[in-house]
């Protein structure tokens, strides 16, 4: 038997077209990147929403925990604030990777 690493599983369950896509979505995006500039400010959640109050940025302990978790009932101006209160903003990339064909726009 062979010792699977933290690689393999992604790389398995990125196989899966279902998991891709969910991995892929913009809330769980965006959930990595607070998650990710979180832990590289050394900040707990409690202290990023001492920091929120300090720049007048409304956001509770429990959206902070729903956003890192990629729920996609959360708005995205909360994403937003989140981002915001880690110095963050975005700028928006748009990858064109599945556009129409030629025989759906002629049907259309």
């Amino acid at each position: 038997m062979t010792k699977k690493t933290f690689t393999d599983l992604m790389d398995t369950l990125m196989s899966v077209p279902e998991v891709k896509e969910h991995v892929n979505s913009l809330p769980v995006q965006l959930a990595i990147e607070v998650h990710k500039k979180r832990i590289e400010l050394n900040l707990t959640q409690k202290q990023v929403i001492k920091l929120a109050k300090i720049r007048k940025i409304p956001l509770t302990q429990a959206q902070l925990s729903r956003i890192e978790n990629g729920d996609r009932d959360i708005s995205t101006d909360k994403y937003l604030d989140a981002l915001g209160v880690l110095g963050g903003h975005i700028n928006p990339k748009i990858d064109y990777d599945n556009p129409p064909t030629e025989k759906e726009l002629q049907a259309i």
